[in-house]
């Protein structure tokens, strides 16, 4: 977070207890990441490197730039979130709509994971971060 926020180290900490809480609530669940939309970590939680961490910050930018591109051109609509299937689990990216701070929570999860309780979940979370941001006036 920028350091003009109020009371940024009590946002940074909320947020923080914020990724950890969505943490435990799926089992399957291995990362939660929060990062500005132009490509900077903010926070990280769960099984993930440092460097992970950075480039997982570069790609939400990234998905978020032609997400909302793709749905300005495809729906004359805004970009909500991405979902992502892999081999391994599943991945959403999604924009965390504060009016102060321009944010992407990036979540993932192994194989074991459900992808309607990992998008309900991280959808969730993402209202959450943006009232601990947008509380911080």
């Amino acid at each position: 977070m920028s350091g003009d926020t109020g009371g940024g180290t009590q946002v940074l900490q909320a947020c923080d207890a914020e990724l950890n809480a969505l943490l435990g609530r799926l089992p399957a669940l291995r990362f939660a990441s929060l990062s500005t939309v132009d490509g900077r970590a903010v926070l990280a939680a769960g099984q993930l490197t440092d460097t992970a961490v950075e480039r997982i910050a570069a790609v939400s930018s990234s998905l978020l730039a032609l997400g909302e591109a793709f749905a300005r051109e495809t729906a004359g609509s805004s970009y909500r979130h991405t979902t992502i299937t892999a081999d391994d689990g599943l991945i959403v990216v999604a924009r965390v709509p504060s009016s102060r701070q321009r944010l992407a929570l990036a979540v993932g999860c192994d194989h074991g994971g459900n992808l309607a309780l990992l998008l309900g979940c991280a959808l969730d979370s993402a209202a959450t971060l943006t009232r601990i941001v947008d509380r911080a006036a």
